[in-house]
Order: structure tokens, then C-alpha cells, then sequence
């Protein structure tokens, strides 16, 4: 691990869909021992050089009343905790009262799709381009983004697929290039980019441009990106 000094006993890491839990760091503070499977993942066999995910961690109070347990009031409970754009990989709950603590349940949900439980922040974004297609910088005006928002896939799609070469879009915020999306001959859709990995857009005016690199012999119609 680098930098020294960036690891905490007690720290959860991300790998893949595994969970990692540091026990111990050495005295130079490059290198930790860890628990394996925390919080229930399974632990497996990851691919040398596989992304390592420092969590951030969120402590919630859910407050109930006396005698709570037993009664009406406890089979229909409800909690609800606001959290905007992010990614939950798992969690640890525990109870205490007038005696003390209970034992700490840990649960991971990292076994989806996405890796965990993506709350987003609703809304989408698409930015169109009408006409023939050709090579082009800043294909797109530019978006004003009042706020950061966090990209869960991205894709582009045509009207009319292409018939010779493939339609490549590169998607930048400004000079940053943020994925390349393709458009095989004989489909209208790209690939699709999971926003896993990326990082969220920027709050300020920005521009989102593509460059679309054309090998085809007649024109498409339109280009969406969202």
C-alpha cells in the first residue's frame, strides 16, 4: 500500500465482490494483514492487478421506543437514510441499550451486478447530435452540470445502424475522456459502459464533446449519447 500512514485498523476495502477487513498494518505502513471474505463475501481468486476500492463508512442511529420488541410497532419498522449517489457495499448493525452492546451482524451486498447497491440520483442525460454524421470536435453544446452526479451506463445508439465501418464516439468532459463508445456495422446500439469505476461529473460548466470517426459510405440520421 502507498502512501504510509493511509491505512487504519478496522478499514473496509472492495475487491471485485470481495470484502476486506484490515487487522494489523506493519510498522512502515505498506503492507496490512486482513480478513478475507468480511462481512459475509465470499472469497475468491481476483486477477493480478484488479482495482483495490478504499469505503468510506457512514454511522446511521435508528431509534426505537421501550418494550419496542414484541410489539405491533416492531413488525412494520421503517428506517430511512438519505444517500444520494453512491454505492453500497455493505453493512454492520448492532443494538445496545441499558445493559450494553450486542453482537455486531455484518452483511455484505456486493453480489449484484453493479457490485453493490447503487442509489444514483435519478434523471438522465442525453446529448443528441441531428444530421449526417462526420468527423467532428465538440459535436455537442455544452452542458452546464450545477452539481457532482454520479454515471451509472452510458451508451449511444443511431437510428439506422451502420453498413461498412463501425461509428466511434469519444465521450470527454472537457479535455478528460470519460469512455469510447462503438457502434458495430449492422447495430444500432454501442457497447454499454458501467459507471463503476468512474469518476462522477464535475459541478461546473463543462462541455461533453465526441469525436465520431466515420467509415461508413452513406450518412445516419442521428447519434444519441446518454
Amino acid at each position: 500500500f502507498s502512501p504510509a500512514g493511509q491505512l487504519s485498523v478496522g478499514q473496509i476495502f472492495q475487491l471485485d465482490q470481495e470484502l476486506l477487513e484490515v487487522l494489523s498494518i506493519s510498522s512502515e505502513g505498506d503492507a496490512a494483514q486482513v480478513l478475507r471474505g468480511s462481512h459475509e463475501s465470499v472469497a475468491a481468486e481476483h486477477v493480478a492487478g484488479t482495482a483495490l476500492y478504499p469505503l468510506d463508512s457512514r454511522t446511521e442511529i435508528l431509534p426505537f421506543g421501550r418494550d419496542f420488541f414484541g410489539s405491533p410497532a416492531s413488525g412494520s419498522y421503517a428506517f430511512s437514510v438519505h444517500l444520494p449517489g453512491v454505492r453500497v457495499a455493505g453493512a454492520s448493525l448492532y443494538l445496545t441499550n441499558a445493559r450494553g452492546n450486542s453482537a455486531v451482524a455484518k452483511r455484505s451486498v456486493t453480489n449484484t451486478l453493479d457490485d453493490g447497491l447503487r442509489s444514483m440520483q435519478g434523471g438522465q442525460v442525453t446529448l443528441q447530435i441531428a444530421g449526417w454524421l462526420a468527423i467532428e470536435d465538440s459535436a455537442t453544446p455544452p452542458l452546464f452540470v450545477d452539481r457532482p452526479l454520479v454515471m451509472r451506463d452510458l451508451f449511444a445508439f443511431v437510428q439506422e445502424a451502420p453498413s461498412v465501418g463501425p461509428v466511434t464516439l469519444r465521450l470527454r468532459q472537457d479535455d478528460d475522456e470519460i469512455c469510447l463508445l462503438t457502434i458495430e456495422p449492422g447495430a444500432t446500439l454501442s457497447n454499454v459502459v458501467n459507471g463503476f469505476a468512474l469518476p462522477p461529473l464535475r459541478s461546473r460548466i463543462c462541455s461533453l464533446m465526441s469525436s465520431v470517426s466515420l467509415k461508413v459510405q452513406r450518412a445516419l440520421p442521428e447519434v444519441t449519447l446518454l
